[in-house]
């Protein structure tokens, strides 16, 4: 599990409506999960809330090699 993940989620999350909308339509969290894990990323919550903090400090993303799955 990693930040770099949580990162490319975070994009593609912000970035691919039907992503989040996917995200955002699992009734449970455990469904929220697996679409994230369906889609191929690998963090855990606490990789979730640090890829969140970086972002909130201005770190870019946009530098990553960055693509879904």
């Amino acid at each position: 599990m990693s930040v770099s993940s949580a990162k490319q989620y975070l994009y593609w999350f912000d970035k691919d409506h039907e992503f989040a909308r996917k995200v955002l339509g699992a009734p449970t969290e455990e469904e929220r999960w697996a679409v994230i894990r369906d889609a191929g990323f690998d963090f855990s919550p606490e990789d979730l809330e640090a890829a969140r903090k970086q972002k909130r400090k201005g770190e870019n993303s946009d530098n990553l090699n960055i693509r879904k799955g």
